[in-house]
């Protein structure tokens, strides 16, 4: 006859499950908020080392195409010089490498805060192509902005940027609407169409 006294369900099972964590000061004092904000320092220094690759090959075969097209040019010019052309490339690629070096280091969460003021600076800049005072016409496109002493800029370039961000806000935002036609096509096309509609008046089919 047993004569020992009952088990509760709760301690029976955990016997049954084997040993269990001990816990610990160091367990205790893990908050959520501590976990995810270790969670983001991890993500953040985290690289996808294939994207980087195929980045790096794109952009030095980019190189590569425009210096075989343009060093013929460039050495029967005045000066003689192969790397005219394909010279700022490389300066604007190694400026580019070197940015996103550093935004590697960001937590992309942060883009969320600046996402709507920089996709409306970017319709700001594609309206003021069209406005004769700072814009530079080429072969019958207005596609570049001078605005006073700043270098020239390429608005179309910073919209693509600003468009993929505020969108990947969008989405993350809206969640499941965006099955519906009112609650995800529609307000979609709203931000997107702006964008593509001013890149086609330059145009800049590019």
């Amino acid at each position: 006859m047993n004569l020992s006294p009952p088990i509760p369900l709760l301690e029976r099972l955990r016997r049954e499950s084997g040993p269990t964590r001990r816990t610990t000061r160091a367990t205790v004092n893990r908050t959520p908020v501590r976990s995810r904000a270790g969670a983001v320092r991890r993500e953040r220094h985290q690289a996808d080392y294939v994207i980087l690759v195929v980045i790096m090959a794109l952009t030095a075969v980019g190189i590569l195409m425009v210096y075989s097209s343009s060093a013929l040019k460039g050495y029967m010019s005045q000066n003689a010089d192969t790397f005219a052309t394909v010279g700022p490339q490389i300066q604007w690629a190694i400026l580019g490498i070197i940015v996103m070096v550093l935004m590697m280091r960001v937590d992309y969460r942060y883009l969320r805060l600046v996402s709507v003021a920089f996709y409306l600076v970017a319709i700001v800049l594609l309206i003021l192509v069209f406005v004769p005072e700072f814009n530079i016409v080429v072969g019958g496109s207005a596609r570049w902005l001078k605005l006073g002493p700043l270098p020239a800029i390429h608005p179309a370039e910073v919209a693509k940027l600003a468009l993929v961000i505020y969108l990947a806000h969008w989405f993350a935002k809206r969640g499941s609407l965006v099955h519906g036609f009112w609650s995800g096509t529609l307000p979609f096309l709203v931000i997107a169409v702006p964008v593509i509609a001013l890149v086609f008046r330059e145009p800049d089919l590019g």
